[in-house]
């Protein structure tokens, strides 16, 4: 017999918050771009992210039940100063970007079309990144050059923004003005919205037959599912994002549009009742004020994203919205190349997101322990 924490009918619904607060080990995956190791090798980002995971209570030990997928990528476009009579480059800047992922995969279970399907998918994951122009060579000559260690700081700092996404703010000293308002706040807010759970509404017997699926389905031996998506078939919910902060950044009027015809070609139109898949795209373009060089930065997230996924954690049968498919881009331009780099960037990543869906490109998934 099961108890009730145990029972698929019965897992408590957490968030990305709680969940981290509850692992307490994982495996770790890290594949990092080759380029970045002249400023920190391999074994010195390992050492960075196993000390970070430490200040959250979480230990990295090999075939733990959650691994941890960590991709960095190394970008450094170079801008060219020109003479504005002869044309001729009288200087280059490099523009370092580090850029990284995190994702925390586990086995877990997904009711699509009345079926459980068992997928090796991310229970959370997110994305940071930093960019910074190298000193030119007279500020080096002068100053020395802080390329090593502006690397090294950039990719602690990067880590840090990946894994705050997961924790709440702290809140302000409760002696404050501020902090007695803060305070007063959490007494009267609402209570968070819980996901419709349809499986609640089931008989004892429907509950009884889903509960006795799920456990066989997490035996050992069982094989996941070739794709996280087989069994896919509703019209997922479209959430954009935009974030801009000069006037020259502008979203794709047909930014909507082009994600309505990848559902449609994929043909994942049926109506979700209640809605469990998601599309959420976050799309930034910022201007690095400041000493020259004058450069836009355009990154963006893509998150496809499933509600009421259960799996065991510590013990207990959790749900949560997971992430199916993720994808991070960025770019570099200078401000008279905006325009074409705006007009392609959107586009072309909706594209090949759709591809890698289309042809269940797993490519950078973790291998299952």
């Amino acid at each position: 017999m099961l108890d009730g924490q145990n029972r698929y009918s019965q897992a408590a619904e957490i968030g990305d918050n709680e969940f981290l607060g509850s692992v307490k080990e994982v495996s770790l995956v890290l594949r990092s771009a080759d380029s970045l190791r002249q400023y920190i090798s391999l074994a010195a980002q390992r050492n960075e992210i196993v000390k970070a995971l430490a200040g959250y209570g979480i230990a990295v030990r090999p075939n733990a039940q959650v691994t941890l997928a960590i991709t960095v990528a190394d970008h450094r476009p170079v801008v060219e100063y020109r003479n504005v009579r002869t044309d001729v480059v009288e200087e280059t800047i490099a523009i370092h970007g580090i850029y990284m992922t995190l994702r925390f995969f586990t086995k877990a279970a997904a009711l699509r079309n009345g079926k459980l399907h068992l997928i090796w998918t991310a229970a959370a994951a997110s994305s940071s990144g930093l960019s910074l122009a190298e000193d030119n060579a007279t500020r080096k000559l002068l100053f020395g050059d802080p390329t090593l260690q502006d690397n090294q700081r950039m990719f602690v700092s990067v880590l840090a923004g990946c894994l705050k996404v997961f924790t709440p703010p702290a809140p302000p000293p409760p002696t404050t003005l501020r902090g007695l308002r803060a305070a007063a706040a959490q007494q009267v807010a609402p209570p968070r919205v819980a996901t419709p759970w349809a499986v609640s509404s089931w008989t004892d017997t429907a509950k009884a037959a889903i509960d006795a699926d799920f456990a066989r389905l997490m035996s050992p031996g069982t094989p996941v599912d070739k794709t996280p998506l087989e069994g896919l078939a509703g019209n997922p919910e479209i959430i954009l994002e935009p974030n801009f902060d000069h006037d020259d950044c502008k979203a794709d009027p047909a930014w909507r549009s082009r994600w309505t015809t990848v559902f449609q070609r994929l043909r994942w139109t049926a109506p979700q009742q209640p809605p469990t898949l998601s599309l959420k795209h976050f799309f930034s373009c910022s201007y690095a004020y400041g000493a020259p060089p004058g450069y836009f930065v355009l990154f963006d997230n893509i998150f496809l994203n499933e509600a009421n996924v259960v799996f065991p954690l510590n013990g207990k049968l959790v749900r949560m919205l997971v992430s199916l498919a993720t994808a991070h881009h960025e770019s570099f331009a200078l401000e008279d190349g905006i325009g074409n780099t705006l007009n392609q960037f959107l586009p072309a990543n909706i594209q090949e997101f759709m591809y890698d869906l289309n042809m269940g490109n797993s490519a950078d998934t973790p291998p299952i322990p």
